[in-house]
């Protein structure tokens, strides 16, 4: 994983940065704040930059708020160089606090990145978005019979959960979140440009190390200390009882 020391030869936006621009980025947002580069509304039309020119494209909580995804996600995926990658952090959708945000206009879960793509597979395992007996086809950017204009293949997806269910395992965190609301907080995925003359053969091939936004880091640490200190106490309560 890469942090917010990474390679200064890369080229590197944060889109939607707002005030907290993320250090060695280029920061484009719709407000002429003080850390902003570029004032540019994702709403309105193009982003001022040349085709294929970045290596790492960061979206923090920027991407939910605009109007049309699919025009947005062209535009993305025109500037990013073929294997670059995009780092997109957004609410979870099924949390009341997300719902009720008349400024949220797009739906992030575990199911949005299938819409970027039309590949039938994925790297995302299989129990984080399957629904049976529905298919486990990975790709529906072809859904409505149309082609969407772009292709981020999905490499890896992380969840940042509310504080209560900080003490559980993966497994019922994720059993959890599939059935009830305000489980899950935010959303991460990590996508892959894909387009020529980046191959199917030379995206097997990519070695990438992934971007790591600093600002979840806290977040991650206080969430491992609460499993790890729920897991002490229950092999003391049976170290206890039948020790």
């Amino acid at each position: 994983m890469l942090n917010q020391s990474t390679d200064k030869n890369l080229k590197m936006l944060d889109l939607g940065c707002g005030s907290a621009k993320t250090p060695g980025f280029i920061g484009l947002d719709r407000f002429r704040l003080e850390e902003v580069n570029i004032v540019a509304n994702l709403d309105n039309g193009g982003l001022p930059f040349a085709d294929n020119i970045f290596d790492i494209i960061l979206a923090f909580h920027s991407l939910e708020h605009v109007t049309n995804i699919t025009d947005v996600m062209k535009e993305v995926w025109r500037i990013g160089k073929p294997g670059s990658q995009l780092c997109i952090v957004a609410p979870y959708y099924f949390s009341s606090l997300n719902i009720a945000n008349p400024y949220h206009k797009v739906a992030f879960n575990e199911n949005t990145p299938r819409f970027f793509t039309s590949s039938p597979i994925s790297k995302i395992p299989l129990e984080e978005y399957a629904m049976p007996p529905l298919g486990n086809i990975w790709g529906l950017g072809s859904f409505d019979n149309s082609d969407p204009g772009f292709d981020f293949r999905c490499i890896r997806m992380e969840f940042f959960y509310f504080q209560a269910y900080w003490h559980l395992s993966e497994r019922e965190q994720r059993q959890a979140r599939k059935k009830f609301i305000n489980v899950c907080e935010q959303i991460m995925y990590h996508l892959i440009i894909f387009k020529p003359p980046l191959t199917e053969e030379g995206f097997d091939d990519l070695k990438l190390d992934l971007f790591m936004p600093i600002r979840l880091e806290d977040r991650r640490l206080q969430a491992e200390i609460s499993r790890r200190k729920a897991k002490k106490k229950l092999l003391n309560f049976f170290w206890n009882k039948w020790g």
